[in-house]
């Protein structure tokens, strides 16, 4: 099956909730965030009173934009794609319908898609790191795990002497709600009545 690229870039798009702008709020080191975007700008200038006034911004949009004008601390470009990772990693852990939405995409990779970022982007023609598409399927992987790692554990409770092993896993995600085996999203039914994941919808 030939994998697809699924790109985003506004929250108010098709796949909108992957952009730091999409209205879901996180904690983080014991505050509440708007959005990742206003932890993401806020952190360049930790520890200083812009902070707060950066995480009180009514939008992203201009949590955005008193960041750039932040004098940024002196370790940000060693320091930002850690404090990234920790802003993604919150939103979809703490928001489970997110999560799922996330895990649904497959293994299909994700691009931020905009002419005006090359690092966090692709640059609008594929040339940008695109490092959020990168630490969006990072996060997608580590849920994907966690979530299997739980059904192999339910599995072991349930049945008797349990030895866990690739060959069994179909039928692990049978008995355990019904779970796909190569996301960990909950499967939903489809026209025919069966069983699928938007993961196996192209197989």
């Amino acid at each position: 099956m030939e994998m697809k690229q699924i790109n985003f870039y506004r929250p108010n798009e098709e796949h909108g909730y992957l952009s730091n702008f999409s209205n879901h709020s996180v904690e983080i080191n014991g505050k509440m965030w708007k959005t990742t975007e206003h932890y993401y700008q806020a952190m360049k200038a930790e520890g200083t009173p812009h902070e707060d006034v950066i995480r009180e911004c009514p939008t992203p949009r201009m949590a955005k934009k008193l960041g750039r004008e932040a004098q940024l601390r002196t370790d940000w470009e060693s320091v930002k794609d850690g404090i990234m990772l920790v802003a993604v990693d919150a939103k979809f852990h703490q928001h489970k319908e997110l999560a799922d939405a996330l895990l649904g995409t497959g293994k299909e990779t994700l691009v931020e898609h905009t002419c005006y970022d090359s690092y966090w982007g692709d640059g609008g023609d594929g040339s940008g790191l695109n490092m959020l598409g990168k630490i969006l399927m990072d996060v997608r992987g580590a849920i994907r795990r966690e979530r299997l790692d739980k059904l192999v554990k339910a599995a072991r409770l349930t049945i008797k002497n349990f030895t866990f092993d690739e060959e069994r896993l179909d039928f692990i995600c049978r008995i355990m709600e019904g779970y796909c085996k190569h996301c960990g999203a909950k499967l939903t039914e489809d026209k025919l009545g069966g069983s699928r994941c938007y993961c196996m919808m192209e197989e």
